[in-house]
This record gives structure tokens, sequence and C-alpha cells, in this order.
């Protein structure tokens, strides 16, 4: 798997060596060429970030935690034909798989709520070749096992990614926290098309700093929320969630301790996101 490099090559990059191959519409072996081959993307226009330039890249539809990590790690993923992306992710199901007893170990799987037997159980099918679980990002949103399955994934590949739910006015970033010192610039999906972001000049990411500039860009009714993985407020009092922001803000920073807890909870979550975005190697809070 060591082949599946990490590549900061522009869809625009992409697109003009497309324009510039004479055999584009040549097929892979004996195969026929692939429309994502022959014909460059379909990009819509973005409406609920300002500014203008942000596109959809309609020509390609990400379906699930494995196929996302291909996406932006393997630009040939993204114009292969049906057939060789379904062996790829195949070899990065079963990366991610094999992988797991080490990962756990790597990056405290308990304390992140990572359940084995679910990760294996969900990546053997892949890797085996089965199809993605159907509405992959919606259950992402909704259900922690399958947002755990997405926090797995990032932590291990070194991602990050911005989903944006639109038709429910919504957004959050996975993981919160877990990524060390490094700082993997956030890439953006829409959720409710499947479709990554592409932005004005053709970048297919944000960096990891910036991205709370880029949110202030979006409609005002869309609202950052915790992902699904995130650890749960449990029996945490008010005053334990004040005293876990303040270590979070420094001793010198003042804090304002009004709002519910359930507020105060979630800005504890965002600043832990915050922090990370920074390049600072927060704890990951373990569920109670």
């Amino acid at each position: 798997m060591g082949k599946h490099q990490a590549a900061s090559v522009s869809w625009t990059e992409i697109s003009a060596a497309i324009r510039a191959n004479p055999k584009r519409s040549v097929g892979l072996q004996m195969g026929t060429a692939s429309a994502t081959v022959s014909t460059l993307p379909d990009e819509t226009a973005v409406a609920w970030i300002s500014g203008g330039g942000w596109t959809e890249d309609a020509s390609f539809t990400v379906t699930d935690p494995v196929s996302f990590s291909l996406w932006v790690r393997d630009p040939l993923y993204r114009i292969a034909t049906p057939a060789i992306r379904r062996s790829l992710e195949m070899e990065e199901a079963a990366f991610l798989l094999h992988g797991s007893e080490a990962a756990w170990k790597q990056h405290n799987g308990r304390t992140r709520s990572w359940i084995r037997k679910h990760l294996e159980e969900d990546l053997r099918l892949r890797a085996g070749g089965g199809d993605p679980a159907p509405d992959a990002w919606e259950a992402i949103r909704t259900t922690k096992r399958a947002a755990l399955l997405l926090d797995y994934v990032c932590v291990v590949r070194s991602l990050r990614v911005a989903l944006w739910w639109p038709d429910l006015k919504a957004v959050t970033v996975v993981p919160l926290s877990g990524l060390g010192t490094s700082r993997p610039p956030v890439t953006q999906l829409n959720c409710l098309s499947g479709r990554m972001l592409i932005g004005p000049a053709g970048e297919m990411s944000v960096p990891a700093a910036a991205w709370p500039s880029l949110l202030l860009k979006a409609s005002s009714e869309i609202v950052w929320a915790p992902p699904a993985s995130a650890p749960s407020i449990g029996s945490n009092t008010v005053a334990q969630i004040h005293d876990q922001i303040q270590l979070l803000l420094g001793a010198g920073q003042p804090h304002v301790r009004t709002g519910g807890r359930t507020a105060i909870w979630n800005r504890l979550m965002w600043l832990t996101l915050e922090a990370s975005l920074n390049g600072k190697d927060v704890q990951e809070l373990a569920d109670p």
C-alpha cells in the first residue's frame, strides 16, 4: 500500500493534463474509456459559501470513508475506470483492516471509542469487494459507529474533512483531534450530493488554521456541530466542562462562564477542534 502517497495536485493541474493527453479517449487495456477520463468535470457552483468561486466536482461521487481516503490521496483514483476504482478501494480497505491492531495502540483507540470489532466488520466487507454502505454520509451524521469509521480512516491516513449538509444548515469536521502536531489541510465534502468541493483557484483543500475563516464565509444559517464521533457529554458537570475549557484556553485567558450544559460542551468541542487545527497536540477526551 505504500504506493498510495499523498499528492498536492490541484484539479486544475489534473484537468490540464487530461486536455493535453492526445489519447485521453483510449480505453485502459481491454476496457472502454471511463467518462471521467475523457470528459472534464461538470462543476456546480456552491451557493452557500459566499465570495463565489467554490464549486462541486460533479464528475465524481465519493461514496464512503474508503472512497474519500483514495480521492484525497490518489489522483489516479479520481480518473480511473469503475473496475480499477473498486480494486483500489479493496486495497485501501485491506490496508486499513490489517493495520487496525497497530493503529489502536498508536492512536489510543480505547480513548477514541474505536470498537475494533465494528471497524473490522465494516472494512472487511469493503476489502472483499462489497459495495459501500448506502447513505454513508447521512449515517456518519447520525450514527456513532459510522462516524468512528471515518474518524479511524482520517486519523490513520492523517486526513481531515469538513462535512457540509447544506439542506440541514449544518457542518462538522472529522477528526476533532488526534493528529498530533501535524496540520493536514481540510478538504470539503457536500454530504447531500457526495461531491468534493473545489476552491476558487482549483485548490482541493484549505489550510487547517484557515478553515474557521471559511466557515465564516458560509451562509449565516449554517451552524457547526460536533461530529457523532465526538465524546459524549456523559456525567460531566458544568463546572468540570468549564475547567476543561480553561485548560484549553490557558490560565491567562478570560473565559465567559455562561450558557447551558450542552452549549458549553459544544464550545469545548469547538475549542478542541480549533486547537488541533492550529497544530496543538490536544489529548482526545474519553467517553465517560
